[in-house]
């Protein structure tokens, strides 16, 4: 923080220049003084101190670690996030209100995936080529629907709610990229 210094100023509220660059000043020598490591001492004496909040973090700098008035508590809230963040992707369906139709052509695709399914698991000895074959259809449409018939069970009740996101398709569902 010692480095960003547009941070500092809308952390510190001042508006007169004089005392702006010293308190910029303070925090140079403060920066210059550690190198790259602060040491323990000048922390303890920048943060006055530190509240975590249900929404945000507060933390009070004392003002004189910058050349400040010695009176002077430079206060800074931070909001916490909302939700914790997840590394892996994940598709959120969120609820909306006034409930949407329902997509007849996901629904069908959903219904001949779990079509391929059953035929897949009837014929177990058979390949998609075989199968397709025999039933006259696409050994690639056979393997996407296949894949879209173990699709999650959650994202199922969506689409057949009518609650799934709009940017989801016929063909973005039959074209993604799935793992078996």
């Amino acid at each position: 923080m010692l480095n960003d210094e547009h941070a500092l100023r809308r952390l510190a509220g001042l508006s007169d220049a004089g005392r702006l660059k010293a308190m910029l000043e303070g925090a140079q020598r403060l920066r210059n003084g550690s190198r790259c490591n602060i040491a323990e001492a000048d922390i303890s004496d920048l943060i006055a101190s530190v509240r975590c909040g249900d929404e945000t973090l507060d933390l009070q700098l004392n003002a004189r670690a910058l050349d400040l008035k010695a009176s002077e508590v430079l206060k800074w809230s931070i909001p916490l996030p909302s939700r914790k963040p997840f590394r892996e992707a994940k598709l959120r369906i969120d609820e909306e209100r006034g409930g949407r139709k329902q997509n007849q052509q996901l629904v069908q695709v959903l219904v001949n995936a779990m079509d391929v399914q059953a035929l897949v698991l009837a014929s177990s000895r058979l390949s998609l080529s075989q199968l397709g074959k025999r039933e006259g259809r696409c050994r690639k449409q056979l393997t996407k629907l296949l894949r879209l018939s173990w699709l999650s069970p959650r994202i199922v009740e969506a689409i057949l709610s009518g609650e799934q996101p709009r940017h989801v398709t016929r063909a973005r569902l039959l074209n993604t990229d799935m793992p078996l």
